[in-house]
C-alpha cells in the first residue's frame, strides 16, 4: 500500500510549475531582450550602411558595363536631398543629349548620402560613364566620392565610394 501512495505523491509533484518558477522565467526573459534589443537595433543599422554601399557600388559597376557592352553613355545619378540615385541610358555614344531612367532606388531611412572626399557636400552628383570605359563627374573628368554616413545628428561616416580613376572609369569602396 505504500507503493501506491508514493505513485500518487509523485504524479502530484510532476503536474507543472509553480507560479514562483513562472515569474523567475519571465523576468529572465525580460532581462534577456533588454539586454539583446540595442545588439539587434545596432547589427540592422550596420547592415543598413553595408546594403546602401554595395547597391551603390553595383550600380557604378553595372552603369560602366552597360555603357561599354551597348555603346552608348550610362549615367548614375545621386540625389543627396532625398537619398536616391537612379540609373539612366544616354541617346548617344558621347555628349548625350537626354537620358532615359532604368532605374530608381532608396537608401533606408538610416543612411545619409554625401560627396566629397570631406563627406559634408550635399549637392547632387552625376557620373556618367562612355563607351570606352571612362567616366566624368557633373561633366569634368575628375574622381568623385560618395559617403554613406548614419542619418542621425552624429552623421558618422561608414563607407566611401570612390571614382578613383576617371580615365579607366575604376570603383573603390573604403
Amino acid at each position: 500500500m505504500n507503493a501506491k501512495y508514493k505513485n500518487k505523491i509523485n504524479l502530484h509533484k510532476a503536474q507543472g510549475f509553480t507560479l514562483l518558477e513562472l515569474v523567475v522565467c519571465m523576468f529572465i526573459m525580460a532581462v534577456m531582450t533588454t539586454i539583446a534589443t540595442p545588439v539587434m537595433l545596432s547589427f540592422t543599422a550596420s547592415a543598413d550602411y553595408r546594403n546602401a554601399a554595395q547597391t551603390i557600388l553595383q550600380t557604378l559597376k553595372a552603369a560602366r558595363s552597360l555603357a561599354v557592352n551597348q555603346n552608348l553613355e550610362y549615367a548614375v545619378d545621386f540625389d543627396m536631398s532625398t537619398e536616391t540615385f537612379q540609373l539612366k541610358r544616354g541617346n548617344l555614344s558621347a555628349n548625350s543629349t537626354s537620358f532615359t531612367q532604368l532605374s530608381s532606388v532608396s537608401v533606408a531611412s538610416t543612411v545619409a548620402l554625401r560627396g566629397t572626399d570631406d563627406c559634408d557636400d550635399d549637392s547632387d552628383l552625376t557620373i556618367v560613364y562612355r563607351p570606352d570605359g571612362s567616366a566624368t563627374s557633373n561633366g569634368s573628368a575628375t574622381t568623385a566620392t560618395i559617403c554613406i554616413k548614419e542619418a542621425s545628428a552624429a552623421g558618422n561616416e561608414r563607407y566611401k565610394i570612390s571614382l578613383t580613376n576617371p580615365t579607366t572609369g575604376r570603383i573603390l569602396i573604403e
